[in-house]
């Protein structure tokens, strides 16, 4: 995530009901972001968490790769110059160790979260997605240590995703992987063998996803820089993120003159499912590395302005006084948008992990 950060995962060993208890406290904190205190993001929280089936023996502690302090939930607030949107990030298995029950567990969670979204008709892709990039003949469901995937749902939204750990196996054959699972999924290869041959020589995958929204798909891959590439790579990879407000927008972030560490950044490269061609690039940047969290509010409404997207007035106050900021995410599509992203976690410990 987004958010994301795979290979920084948390060691700790810590039971899965105080990481469940601490998102649903988080969730009711929430409930006055995303527009009111009628239940609804509680509601979708334990909608997307299967219950814990049988005991947990120390060394396998139940636990989420999705957030620094392994809780299971984080919520987005998208910014676009139309309006907003909020959407929560869950991770539908964190209270089971089993690795195969968890796996049962998240796919049946899934399914019902199509169903409830109207988003049925895309059951099939999603499986065919879980099969390629998920546990196969290749790799046992076990080589998943923080659970396969998570779901993302809109708060108030028909939009559903899920994002699958791409870190998993060997390292020199997670990019064929990726690959081989964009490809199958999308009706024609269009950009996304190029881009994927580039990203490859800088980055490594994080996790391969799809997005859907009314009868449209987004492929998604998310990635780490393992190396700074060169200043030209990055308009080569996508160039809408050459746009000089994400340059501007970066620069205010930068702007204490911190030094931004490789696994601080990931970079997000959304495809159309139908022609293959990038519709949507992110850069995703760990807020602890860039403002205080008693200040970055001043500072992402500055980024908001240089991206033009409509800063939420009347959430100001709901939000700065009990929120964790963990990722700024700067996003532009092919259309020229720009969309500022920001996600909220229930812990305060993951920025002894960076």
């Amino acid at each position: 995530m987004q958010q994301f950060l795979l290979d920084n995962k948390a060691t700790s060993v810590c039971g899965a009901a105080s990481y469940i208890e601490s998102s649903r406290i988080f969730a009711r904190t929430a409930e006055t972001w995303a527009g009111g205190d009628n239940g609804q993001v509680v509601t979708l929280l334990n909608d997307h968490l299967a219950p814990c089936v049988g005991g947990c023996e120390e060394d396998r502690a139940a636990r989420s790769g999705l957030n620094y302090d392994e809780t299971p939930l984080q919520l987005c607030l998208a910014l676009r110059p139309s309006g907003y949107k909020w959407r929560a990030l869950i991770d539908p298995g964190v209270a089971i160790c089993a690795p195969s029950t968890r796996f049962s567990e998240s796919k049946r969670i899934l399914e019902r979260s199509l169903r409830q979204a109207g988003a049925a008709a895309f059951q099939s892709d999603f499986d065919q997605l879980i099969a390629l990039q998920g546990p196969n003949n290749e790799l046992s469901v076990t080589a998943f240590d923080y659970g396969v995937f998570w779901i993302g749902a809109e708060i108030n939204g028909r939009g559903r995703s899920i994002y699958i750990d791409a870190s998993v196996g060997a390292p020199d054959a997670y990019w064929a992987r990726a690959l081989k699972t964009l490809l199958s999924l999308s009706a024609s290869a269009g950009e996304i063998t190029r881009i994927v041959n580039i990203l490859s020589d800088h980055t490594i995958p994080m996790s391969v996803g799809m997005e859907v929204r009314g009868h449209s798909r987004r492929l998604k891959v998310h990635t780490r820089l393992v190396r700074r590439p060169p200043p030209h790579i990055m308009g080569q990879i996508m160039p809408m993120l050459s746009d000089p407000d994400v340059a501007a927008a970066v620069a205010v972030l930068m702007e204490n003159g911190n030094a931004l560490s490789l696994h601080g950044f990931v970079l997000e490269a959304a495809f159309d499912a139908e022609t293959g061609i990038l519709c949507d690039a992110k850069i995703d940047i760990a807020a602890p590395e860039v403002c205080h969290q008693r200040c970055w509010l001043k500072r992402v409404q500055r980024v908001a302005e240089i991206l033009g997207v409509t800063w939420p007035e009347e959430i100001t106050e709901r939000i700065s006084g009990s929120s964790r900021l963990a990722y700024i995410g700067i996003g532009k599509d092919t259309n020229a948008q720009s969309r500022l992203n920001l996600y909220f976690t229930p812990g305060t410990s993951y920025a002894r992990h960076l």
